[in-house]
Protein backbone atom coordinates (compact mmCIF):
# COMPACT_ATOMS: atom_id res chain seq x y z
CA UNK A 1 0.00 0.00 0.00
CA UNK A 2 1.49 2.86 -1.43
CA UNK A 3 0.24 6.53 -1.04
CA UNK A 4 1.20 9.03 -4.33
CA UNK A 5 2.05 12.29 -1.94
CA UNK A 6 1.82 14.38 -5.28
CA UNK A 7 -1.77 13.68 -5.30
CA UNK A 8 -2.55 14.67 -2.13
CA UNK A 9 -3.00 10.68 -0.47
CA UNK A 10 -1.21 10.63 3.37
CA UNK A 11 -0.59 6.81 4.71
CA UNK A 12 -1.81 6.07 8.14
CA UNK A 13 -0.45 3.07 10.29
CA UNK A 14 -1.64 2.42 13.78
CA UNK A 15 -1.19 -0.66 15.63
CA UNK A 16 -0.65 -2.87 12.50
CA UNK A 17 -3.63 -1.24 10.63
CA UNK A 18 -2.90 0.94 7.52
CA UNK A 19 -5.27 3.08 5.44
CA UNK A 20 -4.57 6.13 2.62
CA UNK A 21 -6.44 8.70 3.40
CA UNK A 22 -6.71 11.40 -0.45
CA UNK A 23 -7.80 15.10 -0.60
CA UNK A 24 -10.52 14.76 -2.87
CA UNK A 25 -12.88 18.08 -3.57
CA UNK A 26 -15.20 15.36 -4.37
CA UNK A 27 -15.24 13.88 -1.06
CA UNK A 28 -15.48 17.01 1.00
CA UNK A 29 -19.97 17.48 0.37
CA UNK A 30 -20.30 13.63 1.97
CA UNK A 31 -17.54 14.62 4.94
CA UNK A 32 -19.59 17.71 5.68
CA UNK A 33 -23.37 16.20 5.39
CA UNK A 34 -22.03 13.84 7.80
CA UNK A 35 -20.79 16.88 10.23
CA UNK A 36 -24.76 18.53 9.72
CA UNK A 37 -22.92 20.85 6.95
CA UNK A 38 -20.94 23.58 8.92
CA UNK A 39 -18.98 26.13 7.72
CA UNK A 40 -15.90 25.00 6.55
CA UNK A 41 -14.34 26.86 9.45
CA UNK A 42 -16.57 24.47 11.59
CA UNK A 43 -15.02 21.23 10.14
CA UNK A 44 -11.91 22.18 11.22
CA UNK A 45 -12.67 23.27 14.91
CA UNK A 46 -14.28 19.98 15.11
CA UNK A 47 -11.61 18.33 13.80
CA UNK A 48 -8.89 20.35 16.03
CA UNK A 49 -10.93 19.72 18.90
CA UNK A 50 -10.48 15.89 18.27
CA UNK A 51 -14.14 14.84 18.18
CA UNK A 52 -14.08 10.99 18.12
CA UNK A 53 -17.49 11.42 15.51
CA UNK A 54 -15.91 14.20 13.31
CA UNK A 55 -12.71 11.54 13.09
CA UNK A 56 -14.25 9.10 12.55
CA UNK A 57 -16.61 10.39 9.67
CA UNK A 58 -12.90 11.57 8.50
CA UNK A 59 -12.18 7.84 8.03
CA UNK A 60 -15.32 7.33 5.94
CA UNK A 61 -15.07 9.92 3.47
CA UNK A 62 -11.27 10.15 2.99
CA UNK A 63 -10.27 6.60 3.03
CA UNK A 64 -9.02 5.70 -0.44
CA UNK A 65 -7.56 2.26 0.29
CA UNK A 66 -7.53 -0.14 3.66
CA UNK A 67 -10.51 -1.50 5.78
CA UNK A 68 -11.93 1.23 7.24
CA UNK A 69 -13.69 -0.66 9.55
CA UNK A 70 -10.64 -2.52 10.99
CA UNK A 71 -8.43 0.77 11.31
CA UNK A 72 -11.38 2.47 13.65
CA UNK A 73 -11.24 -1.05 15.54
CA UNK A 74 -7.13 -0.69 15.50
CA UNK A 75 -7.46 3.13 17.63
CA UNK A 76 -6.94 2.39 21.34
CA UNK A 77 -5.50 5.47 22.98
CA UNK A 78 -5.69 8.91 22.68
CA UNK A 79 -2.42 8.80 21.01
CA UNK A 80 -3.65 6.89 17.95
CA UNK A 81 -6.18 9.54 17.67
CA UNK A 82 -4.02 12.33 17.78
CA UNK A 83 -2.77 10.62 14.60
CA UNK A 84 -5.39 10.30 13.04
CA UNK A 85 -6.33 14.39 13.75
CA UNK A 86 -3.25 15.11 12.39
CA UNK A 87 -3.14 12.77 8.95
CA UNK A 88 -6.70 14.98 8.78
CA UNK A 89 -4.80 18.09 8.53
CA UNK A 90 -1.69 16.97 6.41
CA UNK A 91 -5.14 15.96 4.26
CA UNK A 92 -6.74 18.96 4.15
CA UNK A 93 -3.30 21.00 3.47
CA UNK A 94 -3.46 19.33 -0.02
CA UNK A 95 -6.51 21.90 -0.67
CA UNK A 96 -4.42 24.93 0.06
CA UNK A 97 -2.15 25.86 -2.62
CA UNK A 98 1.22 26.68 -2.07
CA UNK A 99 2.53 29.97 -2.07
CA UNK A 100 5.20 29.39 -4.62
CA UNK A 101 2.40 28.02 -7.20
CA UNK A 102 0.64 31.26 -7.57
CA UNK A 103 -0.02 33.01 -10.78
CA UNK A 104 1.21 36.85 -10.70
Amino acid sequence: MLANSARGEVPLEINGAKIILCAEIGRLPAFSDKLGNPPLRGIFERLNGSEIAALYHFLDCFAIDGDVAAFKAALKTFDDIAAVQGAAFKVFEAFVPKADSKKE
